[in-house]
């Protein structure tokens, strides 16, 4: 499993989940084996896309607040100089959960994922695994 972060400055359009699923369903929908939901977690007050296929599943959050300041401040810290302009002021994030895929099976739809994800508009894709900025 691994995770990217959308990071949000306040200059980025405010982007909510169901936004999110019209983007995720144009990109997946035409695909038989694709199934949206949307999910509402014990004891979380805001929803989540679970996005399904029959081998393989991501997860996408929209979350803004204390938490996500807080971390964005550390993402700012560890990139230093390297941190884009507007990253420390950003409050709000889109966090992708991607599964594991041991077979490699679905590589284009975490790229389709990604891509979805840099293209957003004044969006900043920080990889943590790597600690660093998705080009």
């Amino acid at each position: 499993m691994f995770t990217l972060l959308a990071l949000l400055p306040p200059a980025a359009p405010d982007v909510s989940i169901e936004a999110l699923a019209e983007k995720v369903q144009s990109l997946f929908g035409k695909n038989l084996e694709f199934k949206l939901e949307l999910e509402q977690l014990p004891f979380k007050k805001d929803r989540s896309l679970i996005l399904r296929w029959q081998g393989w599943t991501a997860r996408l959050f929209c979350e803004s607040g204390t938490k996500v300041t807080e971390h964005v401040g550390e993402v700012a810290r560890v990139l230093g100089r390297a941190a884009p302009a507007g990253l420390a002021s950003a409050s709000r994030r889109i966090r992708a959960v991607f599964y594991d895929d041991p077979q490699e099976d679905y590589i284009e739809e975490m790229v389709d994922l990604m891509r979805m994800l840099r293209e957003m508009p004044g969006a900043i894709v920080f990889d943590p695994q790597k600690n660093d900025i998705v080009k």
